[in-house]
């Protein structure tokens, strides 16, 4: 009676403490006595009096822990300063340690890290600094993984805090008094502005984020570069994006009724899911249990009918599925995501620099995931399958030929073997050296589309006409700078221009062996494609024996994805006959 009694006031408590973590005094606010941890990251200067009370106030008790940080050197966290100079100015790695050192020391392991700004780059890293078992879930709001040319820009234009209006600069100078936050503030400007390693703070390991991760963006940030939350999103596997159009930097502070309620939500989802898998798991068990003592007892005739009527029933569910995964193929990190559950089997071969995130989706959407198993793959080098970069020197800059031993490997790693390969651009010359590497009990039909089996001296001009990517449009530039990054896009995009223009034998991809496909191959072409020769699609249909072709005068290169229904309908008619 008296613990009932008493359960209420604790879980009203708010305790306000330090502790000693990594040699340094960490303060701390502690809310609830609720199952599901969760660790607040404060933003650049942040502390749990600036940047989080309404969640500390508002988060329900009963249901959370909820814990919030002063960083070392902010609000109370101090003495001693910020040695912006430590981890050799990585001072945001140096944070990951202490705030996960900090929730194993506190016993509040596993958690949800909710990082704001310079907090949600501090989650991130203090996700793949821990594991799933430590971090199990991330909320990422006005953050990036790296600092690009827009934000070293919008970092100058707020370096001034005279600019800054009173309702700005109260909070901060509540904390540390006007002066030492106006130093506070150019050290931290001096150490952002210089993170090591070109500004890059962890954009070339998202891949390994393996937890769930809400990702949240205020359309008016003036802030953080808005290239950021796309990027967070494409690399992220499986992380959700909520934007907000009417919210800016500070949105869980601007709106924090509806940020707490779309955080409990979030949070309360994926502990249901848990729920929902042990159940199904469990029932899994008690399935196979019954098989077994069913074959014990000879009734496998009698049983026959009833486990029919329970796969036919199981079956929508497992259609639905749609899985990102990563395995090792050849001795590197292959990305792919798998639908459907259907006889017969697709693999989808994105071009020049593309992934599932930015090739695919309306075919991985779209297909008939009862007829088809349907398989899209990252190329080594590209979107998620990456570490390490792409070696384009190998099997000596023959890199689509790599492509095809890497693609034939996970179909047939995958037991998905005979399968159909469909190709574009890039990936129909690799669909159709995958074809002549393996043979008709592997790969046994072919689509190809914007795609060539040698460079021509026309494909030459037509790749020198977009090497120059300041001559894109928004629209083409953003699906690849929302997965690499506009440097990396930059860079990566001149890479493979070189290695295009410059592949072994002339330029000749294939063209000399395209006889000895003997499996039924359907070529499509957009009669407005401005990237490939137009002389291409007449002659893989004329030199592959049997081959249909054809020609859309109302298409271009993307047919597929500007014209996805008819491209699907089209494919799905082939695939069937």
């Amino acid at each position: 009676m008296l613990l009932q009694a008493a359960a209420p006031i604790a879980i009203q408590l708010r305790r306000h403490l330090t502790c000693t973590v990594l040699g340094r005094p960490i303060y701390y606010e502690q809310v609830g006595t609720g199952p599901r941890r969760v660790l607040l990251l404060p933003g650049a200067l942040g502390s749990c009096a600036t940047d989080f009370q309404p969640q500390l106030k508002g988060l329900n008790r009963e249901k959370y822990t909820v814990v919030c940080w002063d960083p070392p050197g902010y609000g109370h966290s101090r003495p001693p300063e910020r040695d912006w100079s430590e981890k050799g100015g990585e001072f945001l790695h140096s944070d990951a340690e202490h705030a996960l050192s900090l929730m194993k020391q506190l016993g509040l392991a596993p958690f949800a890290a909710v990082g704001w700004s310079d907090g949600g780059n501090t989650a991130m890293l203090t996700a793949l600094l821990g594991s799933p078992s430590t971090v199990d879930r991330l909320v990422l709001f006005g953050c990036n993984s790296y600092v690009s040319p827009e934000d070293v820009k919008r970092t100058e234009a707020i370096r001034d805090l005279s600019k800054w209006s009173d309702r700005m600069r109260g909070p901060f100078e509540a904390v540390y008094g006007p002066d030492r936050f106006r130093s506070l503030w150019e050290e931290w400007c001096k150490a952002y502005l210089g993170y090591p390693n070109g500004g890059d703070i962890c954009s070339q390991r998202l891949a390994e984020i393996r937890v769930p991760t809400l990702v949240v963006h205020g359309a008016g940030d003036p802030v953080v570069d808005p290239i950021h939350h796309k990027f967070l999103h494409s690399n992220i596997a499986g992380s959700r994006l909520v934007v907000w159009q009417d919210a800016k930097h500070n949105l869980h502070l601007r709106h924090p009724d509806r940020f707490n309620k779309l955080l409990e939500e979030f949070l309360d989802e994926f502990d249901q899911n848990n729920k929902n898998e042990l159940l199904a798991n469990n029932f899994c068990l008690l399935l196979l249990l019954l098989l077994l003592l069913l074959l014990l007892l000879q009734r496998i005739r009698d049983w026959n009918g009833e486990r029919l009527m329970l796969l036919q029933a199981a079956a929508p569910i497992a259609i639905q599925l749609r899985r990102h995964l990563t395995c090792t193929v050849l001795g590197r990190p292959i990305y792919y995501e798998q639908v459907g559950t259907g006889p017969r089997r697709v693999l989808l071969l994105p071009g020049a620099l593309g992934s599932c995130a930015t090739d695919f989706q309306p075919q991985l959407k779209g297909l008939n995931r009862e007829k088809y198993t349907v398989v899209c793959w990252d190329p080594p080098g590209y979107g998620h399958s990456r570490p390490p970069e792409r070696d384009w020197s190998e099997k000596g800059g023959e890199f689509l030929h790599s492509d095809a031993e890497h693609a034939l490997s996970l179909m047939k790693q995958l037991g998905l073997a005979p399968f159909a390969a469909v190709g574009w651009s890039d990936g129909g010359n690799t669909a159709m050296l995958t074809a002549l590497l393996g043979s008709p009990s592997t790969v046994d039909r072919l689509v190809l589309f914007g795609c060539n089996s040698y460079v021509s001296p026309e494909d030459v001009k037509r790749t020198e006409a977009i090497r120059d990517l300041s001559k894109w449009s928004d629209r083409m530039r953003g699906p690849f700078e929302a997965v690499y990054g506009p440097d990396r896009f930059r860079s990566l995009w001149e890479e493979w221009c070189k290695a295009y223009l410059g592949y072994p034998n002339g330029g000749d991809i294939c063209s000399q062996r395209l006889a000895e496909i003997r499996v039924p191959t359907l070529v499509v072409h957009g009669a407005g494609d401005p990237v490939v020769d137009p002389i291409h699609h007449k002659f893989l249909h004329s030199n592959i024996a049997g081959s249909r072709l054809v020609v859309w005068q109302d298409a271009k290169h993307n047919l597929h994805l500007r014209h996805p229904d008819r491209f699907n309908k089209l494919l799905e008619e082939f695939l069937d006959e």
